[in-house]
């Protein structure tokens, strides 16, 4: 079985592979997050928190240790994208569309997200031809999201 990544490993390839300067203010303002101050990740996490590429949990956690799923690397490309290049309408061209995903309504809430993820190639849908949301992301998977992400910039 292949290693998973977990979302303080994601959080420290976005902080390692793309330059967050280039589209976050230096100035961001730090976040209290209480999980975090164990993790060896910390540093990058406040990053990609404060710069809004990633967020915590409504009890204000981030959850370093726990997997991040494909829906939570569609929701990262996505907000990486519009702040790169400040086109809101990135995600919102999707509106209309229907889902080729069985397992994702374009009614969900990340279904811009993860069409435009999808779409550009940063992230490929199932060999089933589902996209699979909640599904673990390998770390070797997880390296490629980021390359392809940043090759986009």
């Amino acid at each position: 079985k292949k290693p998973v990544a977990t979302r303080a490993d994601f959080a420290a390839l976005l902080a390692h592979q793309i330059a967050l300067s280039d589209f976050c203010a230096a100035d961001e303002q730090e976040i209290y997050i209480p999980d975090i101050a164990k993790s060896w990740a910390s540093r990058e996490i406040q990053q990609v928190v404060s710069c809004g590429l990633m967020s915590v949990w409504s009890n204000g956690e981030f959850g370093p240790s726990q997997k991040i799923t494909r829906l939570q690397c569609a929701l990262v490309v996505g907000e990486v994208l519009t702040k790169a290049t400040g086109g809101q309408k990135l995600i919102s061209q999707f509106v209309d569309m229907s889902s080729p995903y069985p397992d994702v309504s374009e009614k969900h809430e990340a279904f811009g997200s993860i069409m435009l993820a999808t779409i550009r190639g940063i992230i490929k849908a199932r060999a089933d031809g589902s996209f699979g949301p909640d599904e673990a992301v390998t770390g070797y998977a997880a390296m490629n999201i980021v390359r392809q992400l940043k090759s986009q910039l």
